[in-house]
């Protein structure tokens, strides 16, 4: 029993490390698209300017 709960504990830990990895992944992810359709919106507008 005592020798299983460093290993559970370890699991725990890195499921828990994994989970922050892919959450903060995402955010990135979601910002960086967000920000990508913000700048070819300013693309598209400077387009109609100049026709």
């Amino acid at each position: 029993m005592s020798r299983a709960r460093p290993q559970a504990g370890g699991l725990v830990g890195c499921l828990g490390g994994a989970l922050l990895l892919v959450a903060v992944v995402s955010l990135l992810r979601l910002r960086w698209t967000s920000k990508r359709c913000d700048v070819h919106e300013f693309c598209v507008r400077i387009q109609e300017l100049q026709f």
